[in-house]
């Protein structure tokens, strides 16, 4: 099922072979296949699927026609909905047609327009440079000496000896993502509206700490020798390798950690747990409760905690008013929800690489929820 994901997913970003999209319909003559495919697709794509506007029995049939294969269908006598989203969209890949979502037309005439902010870079001397995503450039000391390579939307440091520990801080606004690899190998990926604050190079003994605000996946290089540790305001979890993602907006009311590789300890640093070690194993979520002090551990889907590092947006049993603030964040727009009983409910969506507009979209035709723009705002009334 691994392989077909790929597919799918290739399928779905346009990038699928002439071979492979052969490979992905002889696949689906396979009844097995068939149930595989419609519960991933459930999963995952179901709700973003329902915003294509197409006739998708005919849409089947004309793919069968394509294929040349008239007896192209599972053992069930009808096909499932999921299944016919399928078939559609093989049959738009095929033709070579590009798969756009259709476009939500908010009531008044305004175009909403994303802010563009940069990501920025306080060096420990306090200057501030401004970090533009497009291109590549060394960074070096003020003694001319080779401190970190920035590629794009990633600064590599360097391993250098040194004896006194200088933090820089990278702040990467709404709207973008950033990464950081430190001087020890350890991997960082900022989600958008977060800050990492690290040391240009790590001393060759004692601890390896970094300070997070907002949200970080973490792969951090073993060294027994030099337990890595993540420091949040309320929170610190301590490593020796592993792989995990960190969410602390301040904004938010609690502290998630989802452990996906490794093992790790978090410790509360205020509240009832103060200073107590919480052990995690991996495919464990631990969220830290702002208000109360308290630690919960539950068995997981890291996976769902991850995908933003995919540009995936993936919402499940999230109120209205988490989902309109992860939007923020995400596209760096600003909402305004004047309906208080519907910022209670709670949805289940998946958006993949899709401007707001196509999110905007489905809720308007999903749930039948209305928005309009104003003075480049989002406004539910």
């Amino acid at each position: 099922m691994n392989f077909m994901k790929e597919l799918i997913e290739k399928l779905l970003q346009g990038d699928i072979t002439h071979e492979e999209l052969q490979i992905l319909r002889e696949a689906l003559n396979k009844s097995r296949n068939l149930r595989n495919f419609e519960g991933y697709l459930q999963r995952e794509f179901d709700l973003n699927l329902a915003l294509l506007d197409i006739n998708l029995e005919s849409a089947f049939s004309r793919l069968k026609l394509k294929t040349g294969k008239r007896d192209f269908k599972s053992r069930r006598r009808h096909l499932s909905p999921y299944l016919k989203y399928a078939a559609a969209l093989l049959f738009f890949v095929a033709l070579g047609l590009t798969l756009r979502l259709f476009l939500w037309q908010a009531e008044a005439n305004e175009r909403l327009v994303p802010k563009n902010e940069s990501v920025l870079l306080e060096l420990h001397d306090g200057r501030i440079d401004t970090i533009d995503v497009n291109q590549s450039k060394s960074m070096k000391s003020q003694n001319g000496i080779l401190v970190a390579r920035q590629e794009k939307d990633r600064i590599t440091y360097e391993n250098s000896d040194t004896k006194e520990l200088s933090f820089n801080t990278i702040r990467v606004p709404y709207g973008k993502r950033f990464s950081v690899n430190l001087s020890d190998g350890t991997e960082v990926f900022l989600n958008s509206g977060s800050s990492l604050k690290y040391p240009v190079s790590f001393l060759d003994t004692g601890q390896r700490s970094v300070f997070v605000k907002g949200e970080a996946y973490f792969d951090v290089a073993p060294d027994a020798s030099r337990p890595f540790i993540v420091r949040t305001d309320l929170t610190e979890v301590k490593v020796l390798g592993t792989r995990f993602n960190v969410s602390a907006y301040e904004e938010d009311d609690f502290i998630d950690v989802a452990l996906v590789e490794g093992a790790v300890n978090l410790r509360p640093l205020s509240g009832a747990k103060k200073n107590t070690l919480t052990p995690m194993n991996p495919g464990q979520l631990a969220r830290f409760g702002k208000l109360t002090g308290e630690i919960s551990l539950v068995d997981v889907n890291t996976n769902l905690y991850t995908m933003w590092m995919q540009n995936r947006l993936v919402f499940r049993n999230q109120t209205f008013d988490d989902i309109l603030r992860k939007l923020e964040r995400h596209y760096n727009v600003d909402f305004e929800n004047h309906n208080e009983k519907l910022g209670r409910e709670e949805f289940n969506a998946t958006f993949y690489r899709v401007g707001v507009d196509s999110v905007l979209n489905y809720f308007n035709k999903a749930h039948e929820i209305d928005f309009k723009i104003m003075n480049n705002k989002v406004i539910i009334d």
